[in-house]
């Protein structure tokens, strides 16, 4: 099975800096269902490592479409979009239930160079339901609560079953 995450923006910085976005909600997640969430973003930010290996990725899902970006600092590698059928939009948002993501207040110690780092963010409209991050670091995962691992393996599952839409845009490799 190949290795398929998903992308974050990227930080030029250092390799798993504190996000400046540290106003994060700090409220447990809502119920989210089909009327409520209306979008949901997974981003993954590679380590920092030197073109051509960095890799980050950016999945959009929203009911019918799915939309995947895949950059190496900023620089777009693919760009593709999916057809999500009202069953897989369902699995998203049962699997966001069930990750039961719940904000935690951010460390202040510094993160480690050289991880990686995740975030998943779940809209209705404008409104902003659930933000969480993660960062992975030296096989520790640090962040907010909620079984982020297992929501973006759902999440990969989806994306593959997902029917093409459009043809992938290739820019380079």
């Amino acid at each position: 099975m190949r290795n398929f995450l998903f992308a974050v923006t990227i930080s030029f910085s250092n390799g798993c800096s504190k996000s400046t976005e540290q106003e994060n909600i700090h409220r447990d997640v809502p119920s989210a269902t089909p009327e409520t969430m209306q979008s949901l973003q997974y981003r993954f930010r590679d380590s920092s490592v030197p073109p051509p290996s960095h890799r980050s990725r950016t999945l959009t899902l929203r009911r019918g479409g799915a939309h995947k970006v895949v950059d190496s600092y900023g620089d777009v590698i693919s760009d593709e979009k999916r057809k999500l059928t009202a069953a897989d939009w369902e699995t998203v948002i049962r699997q966001f239930r069930e990750a039961d993501f719940k904000n935690t207040k951010k460390s202040t110690a510094p993160m480690c160079a050289g991880g990686t780092g995740h975030e998943v963010t779940a809209m209705a409209g404008t409104t902003v339901l659930f933000k969480g991050s993660w960062e992975s670091c030296g096989g520790k995962i640090t962040g907010d609560q909620g079984d982020v691992m297992t929501f973006i393996t759902s999440l990969e599952k989806v994306w593959e079953n997902a029917q093409k839409s459009t043809t992938a845009i290739k820019t380079g490799e």
